[in-house]
């Protein structure tokens, strides 16, 4: 599609839009961007491991969707990643290590994940990533 030909977009906010599906491959493309809101549509399906090709991401917001599956450890290779917004999604299993990680070498300061209450599950296992789960 023609969005995959904006090789120089630095910001995508589509969210709120009742878009579904899946996201779209071309969105991987867009090695520019810095911020990515994707969040509270209907995406389906799995979070893409493809989302790590996106090195100058700052901010990805997949938060109010219908992901399943689990995290891609991938994520963890997003080096300038500040915030991950992750929650409300039908998501399960463990946070990946290589995301914890980027509390501690890199500058991820807002992690927000399912990690209890009613949610589905996504439990964090290492105490420096997630010591207070869902919060901002």
């Amino acid at each position: 599609t023609e969005i995959g030909q904006m090789t120089t977009l630095q910001e995508l906010f589509i969210y709120q839009n009742k878009l579904n599906g899946t996201i779209p491959e071309e969105l991987f493309q867009l090695r520019q961007l810095e911020s990515l809101a994707l969040h509270s549509n209907h995406f389906e399906g799995t979070v893409s491991s493809q989302f790590h090709e996106l090195k100058n991401l700052r901010e990805l917001y997949l938060s109010k969707n219908m992901f399943d599956g689990s995290v891609p450890e991938q994520l963890g290779r997003l080096e300038n990643l500040k915030i991950l917004s992750l929650i409300d999604n039908n998501l399960g299993g463990f946070m990946p290590s290589e995301i914890c990680q980027l509390r501690q070498t890199a500058d991820l300061k807002t992690l927000s994940s399912d990690c209890g209450g009613t949610y589905p599950q996504i439990q964090c296992k290492l105490h420096a990533c997630c010591t207070e789960c869902g919060d901002t």
